[in-house]
């Protein structure tokens, strides 16, 4: 079982996460696709979702409702990475377990 896990978990562990999605607020908008480059922007102005972002985990900020709807093109990007991320999690969880905890 533990090795079928492995097969499972290699495509979420070599996933590329984009910069702005770990710390968008330190993310040059040269350097992202023209589709989300206004919505990074907004954001990267945005005081308090800054404050916010700095008290939360990552993965939490993203998840938050008014962002989601404020920010619909980022939270398209970012939606699908939150469930690699959780299915990632789920697979190092059984990991650990199937492996005697070692």
């Amino acid at each position: 079982m533990s090795e079928d896990i492995q097969i499972r978990s290699k495509d979420l562990t070599q996933l590329i996460v984009p910069d702005w999605v770990m710390n968008p607020f330190y993310t040059e908008l040269q350097t992202v696709e023209l589709e989300i480059k206004e919505q990074l922007a907004e954001l990267q102005a945005d005081i308090e979702a800054r404050i916010q972002f700095n008290q939360l985990e990552y993965l939490s900020f993203w998840v938050q409702t008014k962002n989601i709807l404020r920010m619909p093109l980022l939270w398209q990007r970012t939606k699908l990475l939150i469930l690699a991320f959780s299915a990632l999690e789920k697979f190092k969880r059984v990991k650990w377990a199937v492996s005697g905890n070692s």
